[in-house]
């Protein structure tokens, strides 16, 4: 399965691209076992920790535990960038916006991908993460890009959409949310 993770990363590592480069402290949220964010380390040579709700690392990446499962256990704008890839839909709705503004508390820019909500994606995100995880919530709180957009805009949070360029086999279509903190 580390496969369709480093295929994962691919995807991920081309959508982000232009936000990313050597000089950024990057934190990951909600990084699982660390494939993808080790991929992203290697792949832009910045300095990159995880963190996520329990410690499942498979690879070696610097790791803090997020604390009382939304709080980020790191100092207001202790990194450039934040990613949060594909977690969003594993929390609960009320739960995502309450994410999102941490990772802005810690983060001067955040990145987030999100799936696109449709049948398909929706199985095969639930088998996938059983197979990786047996422990992780699956809870599938996916939202529409309107949806994601509403309640970007409901909470002031400015952000710039992109749509994120996949083969045409692959069976997931997501959505890039470019977040800034306010100056």
């Amino acid at each position: 399965m580390e496969f369709t993770q480093k295929y994962r990363s691919r995807i991920v590592t081309k959508a982000i691209s232009s936000f990313l480069s050597e000089d950024k402290n990057v934190l990951d949220i909600g990084c699982g076992n660390g494939v993808v964010s080790y991929e992203i380390k290697k792949h832009f040579n910045c300095r990159l920790c995880g963190t996520d709700i329990q410690n499942y690392l498979k690879r070696n990446i610097k790791f803090r535990k997020i604390r009382g499962g939304y709080i980020l256990n790191f100092d207001n704008k202790e990194f450039d960038i934040g990613l949060i890839i594909e977690v969003l839909h594993h929390i609960p709705f009320d739960m995502q916006i309450r994410l999102v503004k941490e990772a802005l508390r810690v983060c001067s820019e955040v990145l987030i991908i999100e799936d696109k909500p449709t049948s398909v994606a929706k199985i095969i995100d639930y088998l996938i993460n059983k197979i990786h995880n047996t422990k992780m919530p699956i809870t599938l709180t996916f939202r529409a890009k309107e949806e994601w957009a509403d309640l970007f805009n409901e909470n002031n949070m400015p952000f710039k959409f992109y749509n994120v360029k996949t083969d045409f086999y692959y069976p997931f279509t997501h959505y890039l949310f470019h977040l800034k903190t306010k100056n």
